[in-house]
């Protein structure tokens, strides 16, 4: 029997059953779907705080997606599908394709990039798209006509002859509904769940009629629905009004049904664009900005993914050699990219930039601005805000404090202060040709110890083939400076003030140094290292950084081949204060950890102070090592609290003493890495020869660790 015959009019059972529906249907039939963060991604600012805070918060848009695993399933079988799409959906609403412009890594993560990424999720065409293919209410693009939301339609009439409503229940029926119209169901796999319920056989029966007439209609539908995992079979209003989708939508989910019962794809809107940029041209972009050597930030390495170029570079600097790169390869015209495709690949996927930040960032300022925003209530904000004020004002005292005690050893000669900090390293050899762009360079360093009571700069400089560095690089320089600069005999208590980096300040060696500048200068009785507060720890030693770094840029003139024109630079630069340059050597570099290792060591490293505490050094914002109390520790994890101690002697019968020398790092130059080996011998040719030498001796292998 053909159950697309028209139906008779309500009878009054089923104006009632009516009634009864329309109030169900005040209630909304569809699944609920994830929603959008009310966290909006900003652009991302040069400034260095916008970047990390923005790096913080760069996960909080993400969306909450179900299991698609079926979608997979079904998209997998239409690969060898060819249409022309030509059957038209009129509920169908063109769907964006935007061209993939991240690069992903080999795990599937996208990266970091240097500007933000459109979300393409939250733009108002697609919203409206996706509210559409849920069901939901929404209004159209070029009319504006609102759309109600789809709900359950009433059922069949009391006389239909399958009697639909008797097989499948109101409960069922909503059901089958939300499942349908859930934002998980692509419009691919709603059309397979309509052609695997209906079912094309041929017409039963005809009427009497002009046969000499052919029949228009070739087959007949029957419409089923599942319950208990049964196919049932309905009539077509009642699965059409259970599904709220009309005949045409069914009319197109058959006619793209293949053999084998599964659809064709939809294409529409997936089309490859005639203009679309062909993937050769920006692998080759890629492939040129790779090539430029990327350095991590010596301030933000542990909590950045950027990297830097040097900033004698910028993007349109990067093109014109770009274009010299092209040239040089032979490549066709047609595949070498414009300035605007190079500036999109550079920004949206390379997390890169192209000078070192000035000045460290604070993790606890970024993370208070942040939970500020989003706090959900005032309360919470308040609190947020007080502890964020509380960490201001202990920055705030230790600046205080500092320049306390600069003041105090210049009214007092039996104080001295002094700063130290390492600057960021020297590019070493300077050069500005295209080739040099994309080579490594050998690093000088230099570590400037700001004596702030005579106002004299000690640079203690040196290079990556002579000595990492780590601590006892630091550690050498102090114990090297303290033998040149002469302290005083008046001079009782020496004052250190640095950052709190650990690998390079707050450390062992650190403290085995000052037990040994303590015991040859007979004259101090205490050295005291204060550290400032992470983030906020701009010293003087920063002011001389500046300095060099400006009188470098007042003399480009001068040619950087060597370290040894890094020193002269320097050197040159102490016209209003004294900059006193010392080179430091493979053999100034010595092992203090030698002090605290081995079960022949004077001094052991302990876990726990003299009171039982735990002691983390990384804890500390306050070190000092006594004449009185040789060996011993003292430490303060809050400046307001008294000196704790901790024992370092070692438990041994007889007493143990301080050696007079200490064994040195390496009895060899540094080795530094082939690949920056090879890299200086290609700019051999832009180095005058009588230098070839230095470059071509250098000792290289396995890199080798601070």
């Amino acid at each position: 029997m053909d159950t697309n015959s028209d139906r008779k009019s309500f009878t009054t059972r089923e104006n009632l059953e009516t009634s009864a529906d329309e109030v169900q249907n005040q209630e909304t039939y569809y699944s609920p779907h994830a929603g959008t963060s009310g966290c909006t991604n900003k652009p991302l600012s040069p400034n260095l705080d916008t970047n990390i805070c923005a790096k913080n918060v760069a996960n909080l848009d993400k969306h909450v997606t179900g299991d698609t695993s079926d979608e997979n399933d079904v998209a997998s079988n239409f690969g060898d599908y060819d249409s022309d799409d030509s059957v038209v959906d009129p509920d169908y609403e063109e769907e964006d394709v935007k061209e993939e412009e991240n690069i992903e890594d080999e795990d599937g993560s996208k990266q970091r990039s240097r500007k933000r990424r459109s979300v393409p999720e939250k733009w108002k065409k697609n919203e409206r798209k996706k509210k559409r293919h849920s069901g939901l209410e929404h209004r159209t693009e070029k009319e504006k006509k609102l759309v109600k939301r789809k709900i359950v339609k009433p059922p069949c009439s009391i006389t239909c002859k399958l009697k639909c409503w008797e097989k499948i229940s109101e409960e069922e029926r909503k059901k089958i509904h939300r499942q349908y119209w859930t934002d998980q169901k692509s419009i691919d796999m709603k059309r397979q769940f309509i052609a695997s319920h209906v079912q094309q056989i041929p017409v039963v029966r005809r009427r009497e009629r002009n046969y000499e007439r052919e029949m228009r209609r070739k087959h007949t539908n029957r419409y089923s629905l599942e319950q208990d995992r049964k196919q049932v079979t309905v009539c077509k209003k009642f699965f059409l009004n259970t599904l709220s989708i009309s005949q045409q939508t069914v009319d197109t989910a058959i006619e793209k049904k293949r053999d084998g019962g599964l659809l064709s794809p939809d294409k529409r809107g997936k089309h490859i664009p005639s203009n679309k940029v062909p993937a050769e041209v920006r692998n080759l972009i890629r492939e040129h900005i790779s090539l430029f050597p990327a350095y991590e930030s010596h301030y933000t390495r542990e909590r950045s993914t950027k990297k830097y170029l040097g900033n004698h570079l910028n993007v349109s600097r990067m093109f014109k050699l770009y274009l010299e790169y092209c040239h040089e390869k032979l490549i066709p015209e047609e595949l070498i990219g414009k300035e605007w495709l190079y500036s999109d690949v550079f920004n949206y996927e390379f997390n890169l930039a192209f000078k070192n930040p000035d000045l460290d960032t604070c993790d606890e300022c970024d993370k208070y601005k942040i939970k500020m925003q989003e706090a959900g209530s005032q309360d919470i904000r308040s609190s947020f805000q007080k502890e964020y004020e509380k960490h201001l004002e202990d920055a705030g005292n230790r600046y205080k404090m500092k320049a306390a005690d600069k003041q105090s050893s210049k009214e007092n000669l039996s104080k001295k202060v002094v700063m130290i900090d390492l600057q960021k390293c020297l590019p070493t050899p300077e050069l500005h040709n295209s080739q040099s762009f994309y080579s490594l360079k050998l690093w000088t360093y230099n570590l400037v110890i700001h004596d702030s009571t005579d106002e004299k700069s000690y640079c203690m400089m040196w290079d990556e083939s002579i000595a990492g560095r780590g601590g006892n690089e630091v550690a050498s320089c102090l114990l090297k400076w303290s033998e040149i600069c002469d302290i005083p005999d008046n001079v009782t208590e020496l004052i250190i003030w640095s950052d709190n980096c650990p690998s390079q300040n707050r450390n062992a060696q650190i403290m085995m140094c000052y037990f040994i500048v303590l015991n040859r200068n007979t004259n101090l009785k205490k050295i005291t290292h204060k550290f400032l507060t992470k983030g906020h720890t701009h010293l003087e030693a920063d002011g001389d950084h500046s300095v060099i770094e400006r009188e470098r840029k007042k003399v480009p003139q001068l040619r950087i081949v060597t370290p040894w024109d890094w020193q002269q630079v320097v050197r040159l630069c102490g016209v209003k204060k004294s900059f006193i340059v010392t080179a430091m050597e493979t053999e100034d570099f010595l092992n203090f950890k030698s002090l605290c290792e081995g079960p022949k060591s004077p001094l052991v490293l302990r876990k726990k102070d003299d009171s039982g505490d735990n002691f983390l050094v990384s804890q500390c914002v306050c070190l000092q090592v006594r004449r009185d109390s040789l060996g011993t520790l003292f430490y303060k994890t809050n400046f307001r609290d008294e000196f704790l101690a901790i024992t370092l002697t070692r438990n041994t019968r007889n007493k143990a003493y301080l050696p007079e020398t200490l064994p040195k790092v390496r009895e060899e130059p540094r080795r530094i890495s082939t690949k920056k080996y090879q890299h200086l011998q290609k700019l051999l040719p832009w180095i005058p020869k009588v230098f070839h030498g230095f470059y071509q001796n250098l000792a290289h292998g396995e890199e080798e660790s601070d």
